[in-house]
């Protein structure tokens, strides 16, 4: 638990860093219409709650019980600690405090954390289907094909086979594979998807509080690919830098101008960041009742 703190203390330190890091000098912060911010933040905020009914699957198709508002306990208090370079002390976090509520293994744990990132990614970066007529062909091709890859790898008990024995040799342990049953997989693909569909619109929403006009309902399907972009990239804290980039790119692709669409990431990072804060302290409060 003294490790869990200390994780915390350091994940606190790099946040205000990030805050102080941000160029806030083209921002006019009078401008933001206060209610759609808000509606925004409350959208974001329930986005958290299929968010966790997903883990909560994973865990439950590989064995392990736990219930929603435990798994919903646990993402609330572990998700801010992915703003600590390396993503290891979020990994670590969300581990070991599933390992203390559940007793499972941490080799389960790990994979099913791992398969859930995966899923995560992949549903996120399907979303680039929906923007073919705006951005590159070629990233909606890409995403779709990594997609249905990925569908299949997981969903094929004769590929985890190869993986785990592939493992094995190579790693010398006995390792913890194990394929997703397809009705399960479904299951967790759609509210996955839901949980993106749900962000997409606070998104979108939150570009109207900016007074962004003229834009389609799918701009807000840039959210979730330039995120899932992010999470690839495992080295950076929260994906900093890497999806403001990503998500810059994408809205110049869709026809903004670069001090809209820089002032959009930015913001959409402040945003973002500030209501993860506002659930890990509404998750310490929770638990404590």
């Amino acid at each position: 638990m003294k490790y869990i703190r200390l994780i915390y203390l350091v994940t606190f330190v790099f946040i205000l860093l990030y805050f102080f890091e941000f160029d806030y000098s083209g921002i006019n912060f009078t401008k933001i219409n206060p209610y759609l911010f808000l509606t925004s933040s409350i959208l974001l905020y329930f986005g958290y709650f299929p968010y966790s009914y997903s883990w909560k699957q994973i865990l439950n198709e590989f064995g392990i019980d736990i219930s929603f508002k435990d798994s919903y306990k646990i993402i609330s208090k572990t998700m801010i600690t992915k703003y600590v370079p390396g993503k290891i002390a979020f990994f670590y976090t969300l581990v070991k405090s599933t390992s203390n509520c559940t007793k499972a293994s941490n080799k389960e744990l790990t994979y099913g954390l791992f398969v859930f990132q995966i899923l995560i990614v992949i549903t996120g970066l399907a979303f680039a289907t929906l923007l073919f007529n705006t951005i590159p062909l070629e990233i909606p091709l890409i995403s779709l094909i990594l997609f249905l890859l990925v569908c299949l790898i997981l969903s094929s008990s004769f590929f985890i086979k190869k993986l785990k024995l592939g493992l094995s040799k190579l790693i010398k342990v006995e390792t913890f594979v194990s394929s997703i049953k397809l009705k399960r997989f479904i299951s967790v693909l759609s509210i996955l998807f839901l949980t993106w569909l749900v962000w997409s619109i606070a998104f979108l929403v939150l570009l109207k509080s900016l007074g962004i006009e003229n834009i389609g309902f799918e701009i807000g399907f840039i959210f979730p690919v330039a995120v899932s972009s992010g999470i690839l990239l495992f080295i950076a804290p929260g994906g900093l830098g890497f999806r403001e980039g990503a998500m810059v790119y994408l809205l110049l692709s869709s026809g903004l101008s670069l001090e809209s669409a820089t002032t959009i990431s930015i913001i959409s990072r402040l945003w973002f960041i500030c209501v993860e804060l506002i659930i890990f302290f509404l998750g310490w409060l929770f638990n404590e009742k």
